[in-house]
């Protein structure tokens, strides 16, 4: 189901006398329904601009994962943003469960990179014969500013490091990089890491 409001709003242009631009913003909501009875949320913003006799149609779409309801995505993303820096382990446990349909849910977007204002999530595509990616699976970013530039950095990979040893399991190497700017002149960047390596079941 999609629902939609416009507003338009009429601009003379200067070089004409008859015309004017007419510009409607909107914003379309899909509702989705998966296989468990939870929505998914998708949102296309959508720009038009009328000049003179031609339309002129400028759409974005943005995969708003912070707001859909129950989503894996949403839930991982807010987890590895600024704003929890105490939550790593909750991070690790989070991924031994949902690492797969975090990226299940972010392909079925048919994107590879989403962002919810906070953090951004890469998904690179599936290895292919001859390209594994290195083994990642997911990267994120999420970042804070202040007047001079960035103040904060955190940063999360995951890389599947293979099958291991004896079993069907496959390693899950799970890293945070948080880089926090120099408070004062002369001070170096403070840096803190933190890597865990999971054994878990994986498709």
């Amino acid at each position: 189901k999609w629902e939609a409001s416009f507003s338009f709003t009429n601009h003379p242009t200067k070089h004409t006398k008859n015309h004017s631009t007419t510009t409607a913003t909107t914003s379309l909501q899909q509702r989705q329904t998966n296989g468990q009875g939870k929505n998914r949320h998708r949102h296309i913003h959508i720009s038009v601009r009328k000049q003179q006799q031609s339309i002129i149609i400028i759409m974005t779409q943005t995969l708003d994962a912070g707001t859909a309801s129950h989503s894996p995505s949403a839930e991982f993303m807010t987890m590895v943003d600024v704003d929890h820096q105490n939550d790593f382990e909750a991070v690790v446990e989070y991924v031994a469960t949902h690492l797969d349909k975090i990226i299940s849910e972010v392909h079925g977007f048919d994107k590879l990179l989403i962002d919810n204002g906070k953090t951004q999530l890469n998904c690179p595509p599936a290895p292919e014969s001859g390209d594994t990616h290195g083994g990642l699976l997911i990267r994120t970013l999420s970042e804070t500013e202040g007047p001079f530039g960035i103040t904060l950095k955190r940063e999360f990979k995951i890389h599947d490091l293979g099958k291991e040893e004896g079993t069907n399991k496959h390693k899950i190497e799970i890293r945070e990089d948080l880089v926090k700017a120099p408070e004062a002149e002369g001070q170096s960047p403070v840096m803190k890491e933190n890597v865990k390596v999971l054994a878990i079941d994986r498709p």
